[in-house]
């Protein structure tokens, strides 16, 4: 008997550009998903992992410009003073 053939089916690649638009149109909520997804060509959970994905990448994004911008903040408040920017101050 043998093992049944398998079609290999390529693995589908989409762009950064594709998956925001998939994404925006998501949220956009004017289409259910099942039919959205049917329009682009893609699995439903596809649609899901992509908006999860973008929300920790935002999320992440938003932490490194606080702290950026703390760090900015900090080393500003430092220039000019002739003291440096370390917290010990010389006795």
């Amino acid at each position: 008997m043998g093992h049944p053939r398998r079609c290999l089916v390529a693995r589908q690649r989409f762009s950064a550009e594709f998956k925001r638009e998939a994404v925006r149109l998501l949220e956009q909520g004017d289409k259910p998903v099942t039919q959205l997804a049917l329009e682009l060509g893609i699995a439903r959970n596809l649609l899901y992992k992509w908006r999860d994905a973008l929300a920790v990448r935002a999320s992440m994004l938003f932490v490194a410009l606080l702290d950026a911008r703390r760090s900015s903040r900090n080393w500003h408040s430092c220039v000019g003073t002739g003291r440096g920017c370390n917290k010990r101050t010389r006795s």
